[in-house]
């Protein structure tokens, strides 16, 4: 798939919390927000395939279907920022 643009092809990242003390949080604890990018458009600078980035409360994405996996398209431009591991 080749996307146009500045657009970002992301899957969410679905992983289990844990506290310091061990309680395991709920999935969609923390990063319901946060995306592994699977494909880049041709305009994108700074973010590559394979980072994880990180969205604002009221960054909302296109919902699409990539080989049968539910997956969300951004925008450079919107509120999204890289996260370093």
């Amino acid at each position: 798939m080749q996307l146009l643009g500045d657009r970002l092809l992301c899957v969410p990242i679905v992983e289990e919390k844990k506290t310091s003390s061990g309680l395991i949080l709920p999935m969609n604890y923390e990063s319901k927000n946060e995306y592994n990018v699977i494909a880049v458009g041709t305009k994108v600078k700074h973010i590559e395939v394979c980072n994880r980035i990180r969205t604002f409360k009221h960054s909302e994405g296109t919902p699409a279907e990539f080989n049968g996996e539910m997956c969300v398209v951004f925008g450079e431009g919107s509120d999204v920022e890289y996260v370093s591991d």
